[in-house]
């Protein structure tokens, strides 16, 4: 069997939306089901006659990511969650959830992670900025 891009879910999204990057995950690897990845990625159209061409997409692992963020710190006595800006704030990494033994993702507000977000919490740091729109730097400053 041949595979074909045009068949999957990721590239109907992205031909529905064009001028919108799409990203997906994370999600467990299917070939290496110790391997968390997430996804992005875009439609391609013709600059010429405006004609869709395909979609492309990047995959990549969580592994890189959680290192960065163990690296980081801003004190001795913090810790950084990355969640997605999505409906829930899916968890992409965290110090207190341990992608090894999880068969699923949990969100931002899982009392669990010790974050101290709750859903409330999060829908009040997504209304700060509309990313559905471009976006002035100076009013992210200023925010």
């Amino acid at each position: 069997r041949e595979y074909n891009a045009l068949e999957r879910g990721w590239c109907r999204d992205q031909a529905l939306n064009p001028d919108r990057v799409q990203n997906t995950g994370p999600y467990v690897n299917a070939w290496n089901p110790e391997e968390w990845l997430m996804t992005a990625g875009r439609s391609v159209y013709d600059r010429v006659t405006g004609t869709f061409i395909s979609c492309i997409y990047v995959g990549f692992s969580l592994d890189g990511i959680n290192q960065i963020l163990a690296n980081a710190k801003v004190d001795d006595w913090s810790m950084l969650t990355l969640a997605r800006y999505d409906e829930d704030g899916t968890v992409v990494t965290s110090p207190n959830f341990d992608f090894d033994t999880a068969d699923t993702t949990t969100t931002i507000d899982d009392p669990a992670l010790e974050t101290g977000v709750d859903s409330q919490m999060f829908d009040d740091m997504k209304s700060l900025v509309d990313f559905s729109q471009p976006w002035d730097p100076k009013e992210a400053r200023r925010l």
